[in-house]
């Protein structure tokens, strides 16, 4: 919570105390009040970057009232929040709207309703944040950005951010598709992306990568007209990871393979961002390839860690050679020629309906927190495998392993309150989930990272969704019944 003091005449122009009074930041010397309207107000085109904020004095706030010694401001513009990784140094970022949509410029606000509202006629197009010292990036933590908007811009078409840095290079450009609206008083956070450096050719991203940069967008494809192939060399510190994104279609056969060339360690993780028409081979036996886009074909050999499919990413066939699979997206034929695991992963509720449709899963893996759940009374005969906090509900569990649900994680308790179990964090404690079946198999295992402990059973067995991150938070809240006779274990919410 903020303070501010205020210095002015709460009186009238009779001289009378005012009725009501209208409040606004920041203060401006042009502001001029008409009725229920001040005018004289403008969105600054060019703005000054602030470690995890925005600048002061900049963001437009608005309150009435009749007491003027308390009133609560509320934001009547919108911030919009990017974070960046990477290994170079900002000095600023330029944010336009793909269709030309006005960005900054006069405002005025409108006290006539309950809430004093933002009526936006500015024409500037481009918005600016300059950094008074080159900003540092990092591979280890993404850094903040914030740009004031105002409210009531609809992007129809997204928009597209350039990034500029201290070595005069060309400015990385990124683009999102995706239509926005800027609305009152919001923080909108844009998906997170990692500084790139913008080449033409193939030759030029093998040659960025071999320096160990954190990115490369190929932003032409017109040089790759034959089969060719990325080499990912061992030119990272450790724990960074790289990035290779290209702009246009490829329709020719591309591979990515692991190159030999120093002494330092290959990146821990790859993200490839692509559309292709051709073959895509990822030929990465030691590292773990996240794949966004949408491909034909996909041969692919990874490490254990694993191919991840990406939310929103389709491919048509997926051959395995290699490596486990985590999907996000959508995959029409999958081939496992290796003896990796095939693990559907949820994180939201519209993938629910896909999620229980895919029968061709190992298991169904829960590792990022999504919330609640509801699987409408949907059946799966795959072992669900929680490793993050979700509320499961209407869910009916007929697996084919001994131990249907698997919790995994860092201080896990179970508490049983009216019909519903919880499974969340705790101070070393695990304790045996309620439920039995006529095979007296226990349904449940959970399994606590940091004291070693686990709920006996019958067979002790590796949990299969045990990952190199322990969690920071566990929590799965369901109910549990089993019917007379009934071996399936049913979860239902509330």
């Amino acid at each position: 919570m903020a303070s501010a003091a205020f210095t002015g005449d709460p009186t009238d122009p009779s001289g009378s105390e005012a009725e009501v009074f209208y409040a606004y930041y920041p203060y401006s010397a042009h502001a001029v009040l008409e009725g229920s309207v001040v005018s004289g107000l403008s969105i600054p085109a060019v703005q000054t970057f602030a470690t995890k904020s925005f600048a002061t004095e900049l963001c437009p706030m608005a309150t009435s009232g009749v007491d003027y010694s308390r009133l609560a401001f509320r934001t009547i513009g919108t911030v919009l929040k990017f974070q960046v990784t990477g290994q170079k140094n900002v000095t600023k970022i330029e944010l336009t709207g793909n269709n030309g949509e006005a960005l900054a410029g006069d405002y005025t606000i409108d006290f006539v309703g309950e809430t004093p509202e933002m009526k936006f006629s500015g024409t500037e197009t481009t918005l600016t944040l300059t950094c008074s010292e080159p900003v540092a990036l990092n591979d280890a933590s993404a850094t903040e950005f914030y740009f004031v908007l105002p409210a009531g811009v609809e992007f129809t078409k997204g928009i597209t951010v350039k990034v500029y840095t201290d070595d005069n290079a060309e400015p990385m450009v990124k683009e999102y598709a995706s239509p926005l609206t800027t609305r009152p008083n919001k923080l909108v956070t844009v998906k997170a992306f990692t500084y790139s450096v913008p080449v033409t050719s193939i030759e030029e991203a093998n040659e960025a990568l071999s320096k160990g940069t954190s990115g490369v967008t190929i932003t032409s494809t017109t040089d790759l007209t034959v089969p060719s192939t990325l080499e990912i060399p061992n030119a990272f510190g450790h724990g960074t990871s790289t990035s290779v994104e290209i702009e246009q279609p490829v329709s020719t056969d591309l591979t990515i393979s692991e190159k030999t060339t120093s002494d330092k360690e290959l990146p821990e993780t790859l993200s490839v961002e692509m559309e292709t028409t051709a073959s895509l081979i990822v030929d990465t036996p030691n590292l773990t390839v996240s794949l966004e886009g949408s491909y034909t074909t996909v041969e692919a050999t990874t490490a254990e860690n694993t191919l991840i499919v990406a939310k929103n990413t389709v491919i048509e066939t997926l051959t395995v050679k290699k490596g486990n699979v985590k999907i996000y997206g959508t995959v029409g034929e999958i081939v496992n020629e290796g003896t990796g695991k095939i693990i559907r992963c949820i994180d939201a509720q519209d993938e629910v309906e896909r999620t229980l449709a895919d029968t061709r899963c190992d298991h169904i893996l829960i590792e990022k927190p999504a919330g609640t759940l509801d699987f409408g009374g949907g059946t799966t005969t795959k072992q669900v495998c929680v490793e993050a906090s979700v509320t499961i509900a209407n869910l009916i569990v007929s697996p084919e392993k001994e131990h249907p649900v698997m919790v995994s994680g860092d201080n896990v308790k179970q508490d049983t309150r009216r019909r519903e179990t919880r499974l969340q964090r705790s101070e070393n404690l695990c304790r045996k989930l309620p439920g039995r079946s006529k095979s007296r198999r226990n349904p449940f295992e959970l399994r606590n990272h940091r004291t070693g402990y686990r709920l006996p059973c019958r067979q002790r067995r590796q949990h299969p969704c045990d990952e190199r991150h322990v969690l920071h938070h566990v929590r799965q809240h369901a109910g549990t019944h089993v019917a007379d006779g009934d071996r399936k274990p049913r979860i239902h919410g509330r």
